[in-house]
Formats: C-alpha cells, sequence, structure tokens
C-alpha cells in the first residue's frame, strides 16, 4: 500500500483522509481482497501520527463493509461489489447517463408503471423506494438462490422458526457484534417480514413486559415508527 500524504492543516480529519486514501488504494486495486493492512500502531509509526487517528480509519472501513479484522490476523480486505469502485471514483457519468435513458424508456413504454412512480427523474431521489439497483448483483444473487434451493429444498417448503431461521439470525448476531458493536446472542433476535407488525411488537414488548409507560421517538426522523406507536394508543 502506497502511504498517502495527510494535511493536518486540512478540515477533513486526519483519520477520514486516511480511509478514503485506503479506499482508493483497494478501488484502483493496489490492495485486493484479503491483502492485510498494516496493524495499527505499524501505520502509526509509518505516518509519524498517533495510534487513534488510524484506530478510527480502520474502525470507519470496517463499518462500511471494506475491510474486517481476525484475531490474530489483523485488518484484512474485503471483496468490493463489481461496478462500485467506479461510481466511488467519478467514472460513472456515462454509465449513469445510460441507466437514466433505460429508466424513461421502461416507464414510458409501461403503462402500469406510471402510476407507482413519477415520470420526471430528478438528478438525487433520496425516497426509500428509488434505490440504484444497476449496483445489484444479478447473476451472483441468482447463483445463491439455486444453490440455497438444492441444499434447503425440503426445509423451504415448511413453516421456518416463528423467530426467524436459526442461522440467520447466528449471522446477524456475528455481524452486530464485528461491526456494530452490539453484543447479543441469536435468542435475543427476531425476524420478521413486515415492519408495522415488528414496530408493533417491539413497542407492546417494551410497555407490556418491561414496565414502561411511554416511549420516546425522534423528532424529527423516520416517521413511520412514530405513526405505528401511536396507533397503539399509549
Amino acid at each position: 500500500m502506497q502511504l498517502p500524504k495527510l494535511d493536518e492543516q486540512d478540515s477533513t480529519p486526519i483519520y477520514v483522509q486516511l480511509s478514503d486514501h485506503i479506499k482508493r488504494e483497494i478501488f484502483c486495486g493496489a490492495l485486493v481482497e484479503h491483502s492485510r493492512l498494516p496493524s495499527v500502531r505499524k501505520l502509526s509509526e509509518m505516518l509519524d501520527i498517533s495510534t487513534t487517528p488510524v484506530e478510527w480509519a480502520y474502525q470507519q472501513l470496517i463499518a462500511e463493509g471494506y475491510v474486517y479484522s481476525e484475531p490474530r490476523r489483523g485488518y484484512r480486505v474485503r471483496a468490493v461489489v463489481e461496478g462500485y469502485h467506479d461510481i466511488w471514483l467519478g467514472r460513472s457519468d456515462t454509465d449513469i447517463s445510460t441507466k437514466k435513458q433505460k429508466e424513461e424508456n421502461a416507464l414510458a413504454s409501461s403503462p402500469d408503471l406510471q402510476g407507482l412512480r413519477p415520470a420526471a427523474l430528478v438528478s438525487y431521489d433520496f425516497h426509500m423506494s428509488r434505490n440504484d439497483f444497476g449496483l445489484f448483483p444479478d447473476v451472483k444473487w441468482q447463483q445463491y438462490a439455486n444453490r440455497v434451493w438444492r441444499e434447503e429444498a425440503k426445509n423451504l417448503l415448511f413453516y421456518g422458526d416463528p423467530q426467524g431461521e436459526q442461522g440467520l439470525r447466528r449471522e446477524i448476531a456475528d455481524y452486530l457484534g464485528q461491526f456494530r458493536g452490539v453484543r447479543c446472542i441469536p435468542e435475543q433476535i427476531v425476524i420478521g417480514a413486515e415492519q408495522h407488525l415488528l414496530m408493533s411488537l417491539l413497542a407492546q414488548t417494551m410497555l407490556y413486559k418491561g414496565s414502561r409507560k411511554s416511549i420516546a421517538v425522534e423528532n424529527p426522523g423516520y416517521r413511520l415508527p412514530a405513526r405505528y406507536i401511536s396507533q397503539l394508543r399509549i
């Protein structure tokens, strides 16, 4: 990995400069999947800075999914979704323009879609339904779906665990512990298919099982939880 030129006079924090540099190294191919990064102490010595910004940079990269850590193996690079590096490096103007044109053509040729989404496309649409499906790994998703069906066909034909599949809950618990610092066990996780039901169950559990008399919700914030909770007549 090429060492970055960090500017302490820059308004951008040192740890952000460092994490952005490592991202560029990953996207440019200088750091490939499973490449080992220098230890926190080693990199701080190489850059002649304290260990704190290096630790923060690594934790930021872990939280964003670019890096993972293993006991006694240090920090290593994760695989990056194909095509994402072009967008991060600003090389996707043509692709984005082509994708928008395809969306416009599809919308114009499909009357059923015209009532679901507005005909006018904006430059930056932050509505939760307007995802960038151009980055979705369709081929890999199909491969994984076929593999699961081959290996779990019998189990898929029956009702699963009402709390959620044990394997998925175990993976979620591991992920939360590794990337979010949340210590929990699979038995503390509940998986559902619809957030209205889950929010209602959570609110009822907090009120009736936790002896709470009120629930606070951020304002401004995500509106749906407040709406769900208000429907419980708390």
